[in-house]
């Protein structure tokens, strides 16, 4: 289990979070990605099976982590949650709930703590051994500065999200009466009780335990973007307060939060959510209409790659947990749909415009 020295040098690149601010403020702006060496990205490859499947058939993570596991994804976090939430709200119990933002969670993973935890849960020690060796003693580059590091998960690395569902894979248990759902490290809290101020008691006595749990694993809450949100019926002029202490003062409360890509409103009608999807296709939809030029655009083909690729992707996700949501707003993405479809079409006197070249839809000739 001693990796080559080459294995461990890693690549660094600097990519911008999509924010709205134009320059890079500070370290939290950008996303670095790590570049491995093909070889050992093979091995860590074969690693990882073996290190899923003794997760697995151990039953070791939790029902409701769907973060990076085979026949999970983003969807289950998504539907879980609004689904509880509008059951609760047919039957009047008020649902309030946390959503935990950690501060450059993968970095902070401590390697030394990381396998004890697998030795806890009884992984073969020729796992465990190599991903100490391996995350331990890394040697990072831009190309300019040189530094070596002894903690942190890469992102990039094959390995890395297992790793993590395996540093916190037991921060659910002691919990009660909540749900605790998470997808990497994206984490949300949410409880529901006949009293509303009860359910506001149980998030807080809940949140403070989990709080303490993810200060021993070196997992900060990052305050500023954690956010409570209260899903309740509200009465008429009359707005309740979710008052959950932390070390630094109250919790914001929201009327709505960006989750996984898609935006949860108070009334979880989808309003807002819709208009965030079509503001983003409509830049698309542009660009689509621009490739399809007059005599000289895209083939029918391509055009039809870009929308299956582009557009379609972003209409559809999340469509799952937003069944719920009105008509109008199902159709207003429809029209939108239809639009890019109606730029698939090649002009007359393109390639591909004839009747036998659209129904064919080839790329033509060079």
């Amino acid at each position: 289990s001693r990796p080559m020295e080459q294995w461990k040098t890693v690549r660094i690149i600097y990519l911008k979070k999509v924010t709205k601010q134009q320059q890079v403020i500070s370290d939290n702006d950008i996303r670095p990605l790590s570049l491995f060496s093909c070889i050992a990205k093979l091995l860590n490859s074969t690693i990882k099976l073996r290190i899923d499947a003794h997760l697995e058939m151990n039953g070791l993570l939790s029902p409701d982590t769907h973060g990076f596991r085979n026949r999970h994804g983003t969807n289950h976090n998504l539907v879980t949650l609004t689904s509880t939430i509008l059951s609760n709200k047919i039957k009047n119990i008020p649902t309030q709930a946390i959503f935990i933002d950690i501060s450059s969670a993968f970095n902070r993973v401590q390697i030394h703590k990381l396998k004890t935890i697998m030795d806890d849960l009884n992984f073969p020690s020729y796992i465990s051994a190599w991903v100490h060796k391996f995350f331990i003693g890394k040697l990072y580059t831009d190309g300019v500065h040189y530094q070596r590091c002894n903690s942190g998960l890469d992102q990039g690395s094959t390995l890395s999200p297992a790793l993590f569902n395996i540093y916190t894979s037991q921060l659910s248990q002691g919990l009660s009466n909540v749900t605790f759902t998470t997808f990497a490290d994206d984490m949300a809290l949410y409880a529901q009780d006949h009293e509303h101020a009860a359910v506001t008691e149980i998030l807080q006595e809940q949140f403070n335990l989990l709080q303490d749990k993810l200060q021993g694993l070196n997992l900060p809450i990052n305050y500023t973007k954690t956010c409570v949100i209260d899903f309740s019926k509200k009465l008429r002029n009359q707005v309740r307060e979710i008052k959950i202490t932390t070390p630094n003062g109250f919790i914001k409360q929201v009327d709505h939060v960006k989750y996984l890509g898609v935006i949860l409103d108070r009334r979880l009608n989808f309003q807002q959510h819709t208009k965030y999807i079509k503001e983003k296709v409509k830049k698309d939809i542009t660009a689509l209409q621009y490739l399809k030029g007059t005599n000289w655009g895209n083939h029918p083909n391509e055009q039809m790659i870009l929308y299956k690729m582009v557009i379609r992707p972003k209409i559809e996700y999340g469509t799952a947990a937003c069944l719920w949501a009105r008509r109008s707003y199902a159709i207003s993405l429809q029209k939108q749909q239809n639009q890019a479809l109606s730029y698939l079409q090649p002009h007359q006197g393109q390639p591909g415009s004839s009747s036998s070249g659209a129904l064919n839809n080839k790329s033509p000739p060079l």
